[in-house]
């Protein structure tokens, strides 16, 4: 069109319902620009009438691979890889966030203000997604739920990176935090940017189905991570 777009986000929105759609947990990976869901547990057959996959269930990944331009001198490491502002550079993963099937401030949005602030993990409250628990009201914010040990390095989702690390959180998952599987939907979102008049954008997305039989990997994260580096 002819308007310039401001504080732009796009988001892909996933609902991994893998087998039993209710007893799903959900992921992300920062290193890798991916977000993925797994079971609940090593045997996908508990409570929820749809058949299951039995055991070693397979785990499902969302990869951004390749992400808008990132707005000329913004000052940003955008794509993660320790230098700002380079020729041609693009956005990774900016944000993951999770939500469930229901109508409380952590489930389903309704309005548009929500699907906006769900793409900069704000909860429909307008309050800012936190490290731990379910990520609702903790006290440090983040930009990205549940990423296992795949932030602590530079610990971007808190407020880090490649020049200032931040301290590293502890590993937060959602076995870790003690969580109920359920019935969950979660997006992983490229933003802020601009978007300007008559600008064109392509935006590439992989997505990685695995599914292992290991004793040592019952509900196929690692698996996955691997599949998703090859």
């Amino acid at each position: 069109s002819t308007n310039t777009y401001n504080n732009v986000y796009v988001g892909n929105w996933t609902d991994g319902d893998l087998g039993c759609y209710t007893d799903d947990f959900v992921g992300s990976d920062v290193e890798r620009s991916a977000y993925y869901y797994y079971n609940g547990d090593g045997n996908d057959d508990i409570a929820c009438t749809s058949q299951g996959y039995g055991l070693n269930p397979p785990a499902q990944g969302v990869v951004l691979l390749k992400g808008p331009l990132a707005d000329v001198g913004d000052g940003i490491d955008n794509n993660h890889n320790c230098t700002v502002d380079e020729a041609g550079e693009t956005c990774a993963m900016s944000h993951f966030q999770y939500y469930n099937n229901s109508a409380n401030v952590t489930g389903e949005p309704q309005v548009d203000t929500s699907f906006y602030n769900y793409m900069r993990t704000v909860w429909k409250d307008g309050t800012l997604a936190t490290y731990g628990g379910n990520g609702y009201g903790g006290g440090t914010p983040c930009s990205y739920m549940f990423p296992g040990s795949s932030d602590q390095v530079y610990a971007w989702g808190t407020g880090g990176n490649c020049g200032s690390p931040a301290t590293p959180q502890p590993v937060w998952n959602e076995l870790a935090a003690g969580n109920i599987s359920g019935d969950r939907r979660g997006l992983g979102s490229y933003g802020q940017f601009t978007f300007n008049p008559g600008e064109e954008l392509c935006i590439d997305f992989a997505y990685v189905t695995t599914r292992k039989y290991s004793a040592s990997d019952p509900v196929n994260v690692a698996a996955l991570q691997t599949d998703i580096d090859y």
